[in-house]
């Protein structure tokens, strides 16, 4: 057989437009989710990522993936989702470590990580608050952190 298949749909100009700006604002928010140290930043992207696949899985009909497709990389992010938001805490806790080393006091070294302590355990409490979604797109409903991602935050802030 050839390389084209006569039965699927062919993409319309407007479509690949739109696909090509959700696939660019999916690699803009990948890179964000990988080095953000901001916890409304981090969930929200990547609850913003998850309804970006949600979107581009429409897309799939029209066979235009290489490599990878929306569905192969919203289950990968699922599969995924635990070390990345590890990999999250470890970024704001070693920052935080920093912060800490160039201040003088022990009083102020305690404030301040008290205050970070409080705002991660806000963030993980709040994380499905940071991005709501269009009320006219799929919208990923699941959860955005797992209770072993939970356990290792506390296991950090109880050092």
């Amino acid at each position: 057989m050839g390389l084209f298949s006569f039965g699927a749909p062919k993409i319309s100009q407007a479509e690949l437009q739109e696909l090509k700006g959700l696939m660019k604002q999916a690699q803009e928010t990948t890179k964000l989710i990988n080095t953000t140290t901001n916890p409304e930043v981090y969930f929200g992207r990547l609850h913003f990522l998850f309804d970006l696949f949600l979107k581009l899985k429409r897309f799939e009909k029209y066979n235009v993936f290489t490599g990878s497709t929306p569905t192969k990389d919203y289950n990968k992010l699922s599969r995924e989702m635990e070390k990345s938001v590890n990999d999250f805490i470890i970024r704001t806790y070693q920052k935080q470590i920093d912060k800490m080393s160039t201040l003088k006091s022990d009083k102020a070294k305690e404030n301040s990580f008290n205050k970070y302590a409080e705002k991660m355990r806000t963030a993980f409490k709040s994380a499905d608050t940071y991005w709501s979604g269009n009320l006219s797109s799929p919208h990923y409903t699941g959860k955005l952190y797992t209770s072993a991602n939970l356990s290792y935050l506390e296991s950090l802030l109880n050092k």
